[in-house]
């Protein structure tokens, strides 16, 4: 197996992500949909994660209404052999059935459950930004089609300007 390549990112940086985003409390409890959510409310019973994803998933029939996260990144240039920009994106989905907050569970968290979702994954990747990705910058968020016409969807696009290209 090889140590390191080129392209290491495509599967580090969404790791180090879902990792970030799995300690910020207010993302975990609106995936859960409790106040005080834990981490283990939002794995299943083998310990994988129920609502993060490493790659772009559309939920299909789900037996749970659940809410999604989906990381991913692309090299979008190489300028030189030892230059990159990469691109992160997070796609947030949202079952219709749970997007209005319940206010007994979340009183004085206003708006639906999908924006509020974007906004704390904004918070969370902007808290502390050495966590081992680099500087991000934030493109655009912008509603996307989900591909299922029960989830609502939004994704956020990050810029990583990167200068650490494995030889």
């Amino acid at each position: 197996m090889v140590d390191n390549t080129n392209l290491d990112e495509l599967v580090d940086y969404p790791a180090l992500v879902i990792e970030r985003l799995s300690q910020q409390q207010e993302v975990i409890d609106l995936l859960a949909d409790k106040k005080d959510a834990k981490i283990s409310d939002i794995m299943d019973q083998k310990g994988n994660w129920k609502s993060f994803y490493d790659y772009e998933y559309i939920p299909g029939t789900t037996q749970e209404v659940l809410s999604a996260i989906c990381v991913d990144t692309d090299v979008v240039s190489v300028r030189t052999s030892a230059q990159k920009t990469l691109e992160l994106y997070i796609s947030v989905l949202c079952s219709h059935a749970i997007m209005v907050l319940d206010r007994a569970k979340f009183g004085s968290m206003r708006g639906n459950r999908l924006n509020n979702l974007i906004r704390y994954i904004d918070f969370a990747l902007r808290l502390d930004r050495d966590f081992g990705i680099g500087k991000l910058e934030l493109k655009n968020v912008r509603t996307t089609t989900s591909g299922n016409a029960s989830f609502a969807k939004k994704t956020l696009t990050y810029s990583i300007p990167d200068f650490n290209l494995a030889n």
